[in-house]
């Protein structure tokens, strides 16, 4: 059962970002921003316990299955990598778009749900609300900048030499 404790401490965290988007006056990212901020958050929390295990467990807590956490820590990173290369590119597309939301709603529900059931500890709580930020993001986004959402001279020129060997 979720405890008092952790929906505050929870509730705190979501007006503080509240709080602070409210007071700056900002404009629209594009996607291509997104795509870099969480594929590099993604790519270093991914590596992290790959690189330095002991420092992760202290974090974020013991666990059990440690071929999971390595396996998970896998996939986030290429995930991450993926989403870093297409920003770079300049080439995020609608799958990428999506591969971003999607991930970062599953993690944020998984941290939320089990972080709640004391199952994990309070500090993936933290994770969520970037997760959820993320998602917010992309959201605000829109299509701005994504890839095939444009006519540029550049993007004609790249889809006519497709399969051509130019």
């Amino acid at each position: 059962m979720p405890t008092g404790k952790n929906i505050r401490f929870l509730l705190s965290i979501i007006y503080t970002f509240k709080a602070t988007a409210v007071a700056l006056p900002l404009t629209r990212p594009s996607v291509r921003l997104i795509a870099l901020l969480q594929g590099g958050y993604w790519f270093i929390t991914g590596v992290w316990p790959l690189l330095h295990l002991p420092s992760f467990l202290w974090v974020t807590g013991p666990k059990e299955d440690i071929w999971l956490l390595y396996t998970v820590s896998v996939l986030i990173s290429v995930i991450g990598g993926v989403l870093l290369l297409a920003g770079l590119r300049r080439h995020v597309s609608l799958e990428i778009k999506w591969l971003g939301m999607g991930g970062a709603a599953g993690l944020a529900g998984i941290d939320i749900y089990y972080a709640l059931n004391d199952v994990i500890w309070d500090v993936y709580l933290l994770d969520a609300v970037a997760e959820v930020l993320i998602i917010g993001l992309w959201l605000w986004a829109g299509r701005k900048g994504l890839s095939g959402n444009n006519t540029t001279q550049e993007t004609h020129q790249a889809n006519s030499s497709y399969g051509t060997g130019r």
